[in-house]
């Protein structure tokens, strides 16, 4: 099962920050740091702001606005025929509790994944966040500064405040390629929006998930690499992994669409979940899905797994 990353290139960041005024993150804070990220990638790259909307925009396949934040299905094609938008080529997820108050001098983290060739766009997304710690964000418009950013995986400086190394910067991997355990615990870091049947679930399906992330990683090998990749996973018995145990809430959280003009709700549970059995086949898609977040709204941060 690993060697779908030979054709699939997932890099994943921890940004860290340091508070220059007070910063109040009342709500999910995912939805302000995406939001914000948003506002500063267009005003740092968009010159044809008199249009509303990125699809009635002449230069809408060359925008990196469009490709990273928008991405609207231009050209139809077999997978997502009938969406307007395609799925964002990146993962936002906040790695501290809330709601949350910091002061100055305190520092957050919060990871940052991209997908395929969105890569290629990595100092016009480090420039929107600069942007945005000097704009401020939050209810009071706290400032802050980009203190460094690592390699997710490896911890290798990628920027120190002054520089960038992409060099340092590699393609999830992982070596373990033998987990002999019989037991598996995954913890729902942030709120997991998961949908089966067309429903969205209120609790912890593993064969929901595993056909979830078997999805993500061939729409993101179809729409940002250009080399579809098909995971298999009918060798997967799910019928002896059993669900020992788990503790999952629901948690309901609000936020408001500029596109659509309107408050919309979110939900989705967080927790705790073990099982055993057959764990070793589960084991290697679940590991990218740490890197890539699960279910939806991952570009605001929901679907944060951690597997052990």
């Amino acid at each position: 099962m690993w060697d779908i990353l030979r054709n699939l290139h997932i890099y994943a960041l921890k940004v860290n920050c340091e508070v220059v005024t007070q910063i109040t993150f009342p709500n999910f804070p995912g939805i302000a740091l995406r939001g914000g990220f948003g506002v500063a990638l267009k005003n740092s790259v968009c010159i044809m702001k008199q249009h509303k909307y990125c699809i009635e925009c002449p230069l809408v396949t060359m925008c990196v606005y469009a490709i990273i934040f928008e991405t609207p299905n231009i050209k139809p094609s077999e997978k997502m025929s009938q969406s307007e938008y395609i799925p964002h080529p990146f993962a936002l997820t906040p790695l501290f509790d809330y709601p949350v108050q910091f002061e100055k001098g305190d520092t957050f983290t919060f990871k940052f994944s991209l997908f395929g060739d969105a890569f290629k766009y990595f100092p016009n997304i480090l420039h929107a966040f600069m942007e945005l710690g000097e704009k401020g964000i939050g209810i009071k418009r706290g400032r802050f500064t980009i203190k460094s950013i690592h390699d997710y995986a490896s911890n290798s400086i990628i920027y120190n405040g002054e520089t960038i190394q992409l060099s340092d910067l590699k393609a999830f991997s992982c070596c373990n390629n033998d987990y002999i355990s019989d037991t598996l615990e995954i913890s729902f870091l942030t709120p997991c929006k998961i949908k089966s049947n067309g429903k969205y679930q209120k609790y912890v399906d593993i064969e929901t998930i595993i056909k979830n992330i078997r999805r993500k990683i061939e729409i993101i090998s179809y729409f940002f690499e250009n080399n579809p990749v098909i995971v298999d996973i009918s060798n997967i018995d799910f019928n002896s992994i059993h669900c020992v145990s788990q503790d999952i809430r629901l948690e309901f959280i609000e936020r408001y669409s500029k596109r659509r003009n309107q408050k919309m709700p979110l939900s989705g549970y967080k927790g705790k979940a073990i099982f055993s059995g057959n764990v070793e086949s589960i084991y290697p898609l679940l590991k990218i899905g740490e890197i890539i977040n699960i279910g939806n709204n991952t570009s605001f941060g929901f679907g944060a797994i951690q597997v052990v």
